[in-house]
Formats: structure tokens, sequence, C-alpha cells
């Protein structure tokens, strides 16, 4: 009897104190059997991703992923300390400073072209050819069928040959051995038309007629 009621006693302690030992294992929130080699099995698997406590652990919705140096990047909209912010800022854009280059440069040939005809008295004809010449190509580049701003295929060659600065650049070599004053301001013009272009973000087309990124 002494051992019957130390056993029934023990069993009322063990109650007391939330349940027998086995069945509490029951109540843990699933979560908690995900332990440290959960997440190295799947950081193995994923590479460079890893899989970290869900929004309700960690306060908020984010992602850390690993960058290739190692370096943790927080995908959070909040900045956040301890981490490095992956999110591509507007300066890194390189068109950024690309798009004013040009328009320097288109304003420096075209000037440069006037100061030629003017100071050389050389003939204008040149210079006003030369300056809308390169575009002649996409009045048989256009035809229907086409989508919106794109090229026929077949008159992109033609295009980008007349829309790279190495074209007028040898011309205006030429026109400096030959002391042709008129065709020296024809290839500024060239040079400017261009220059304008790639300013205003119409650069080379892709094979099948769209504007390259």
């Amino acid at each position: 009897m002494a051992g019957a009621d130390r056993g029934r006693d023990r069993f009322e302690r063990i109650v007391q104190r939330g349940g027998h030992p086995g069945h509490r294992e029951h109540d843990r929130p699933r979560n908690a059997f995900r332990g440290a080699e959960h997440h190295l099995r799947a950081e193995r698997k994923l590479g460079r991703v890893r899989l970290l406590p869900g929004p309700s652990h960690r306060g908020y919705g984010g992602r850390d992923v690993r960058s290739p140096r190692g370096a943790v990047c927080h995908r959070d909209p909040r900045p956040r300390a301890g981490g490095r912010d992956c999110r591509r800022r507007p300066g890194a854009d390189p068109m950024s400073w690309k798009r004013p280059a040009y328009a320097v440069l288109g304003f420096a040939a075209a000037g440069l072209a006037i100061a030629v005809v003017v100071t050389q008295h050389a003939s204008w004809w040149q210079l006003v050819v030369f300056a809308i010449a390169p575009d002649i190509t996409l009045l048989f580049g256009f035809r229907p069928g086409l989508a919106r701003g794109q090229l026929d295929p077949r008159a992109v060659p033609f295009y980008n040959a007349v829309h790279r600065f190495w074209a007028p650049a040898v011309l205006i070599v030429i026109a400096l051995v030959l002391h042709g004053e008129a065709w020296t301001a024809a290839g500024l013009a060239w040079c400017a038309h261009i220059a304008f272009d790639r300013a205003l973000g119409f650069g080379l087309r892709t094979p099948e007629g769209f504007q390259r990124e």
C-alpha cells in the first residue's frame, strides 16, 4: 500500500507540473524541431541562400541572401544594421552620366563644324547633308507589320554602320590629309548627329530591329 501511495503521489505531481514528459513533446511548436542541422542541410542544398526563421520569429517578412563574397544582403525594404543593402541605387546606372556626356560631345562637334565652315569659307551643303543623312536609313526600315519602334531587320546593318563613330572619324582624317575643309565639317556634323542620338537614348539596333539596352 505504501508503494502504491508513493506512485500515486508521483503521478499527481507530474500532472500538476504540466502533464507527462512524453506528452509535452507533442505540445511543442513544429518549428522547434527545425534546428541548426536542418538549416545547415538546406544551406548546402541551395548554395548561397541561407534559410532563416520565419517572420514570426524575426518580427518582419524580410529575407537574407548570402552574396558571392560572403556578405549577408538584406532584402527587407527597411534598412538594418549588420548587413549590406543589395538594392540598386539610381546613381549606379551608367546611363545617368553617358547621356549628358554624349550631349556635350554633340554640341562640341556641331560647334567645330560651324567654326570650320565660317573660318575657312567652306561650302555649307556637306555639313547640312551629313547632319541628316544617317537617318535616311530609317525611311527604308519602316514597313507595315512591324512592332512599334522596330526597324526592318534588313535595314539594321546599314543603320548600325552609319551610326558608329568610326565612320565619320575616318572621313575627318581623310579630309584633314587632303585639306578638304568642307568635308572636315561634314564629318564633324556626322559625329554631332550620332552623339545627339545617343544623348536622346537612340543607339544601335539589335538584329531584330529593336533598340539595344
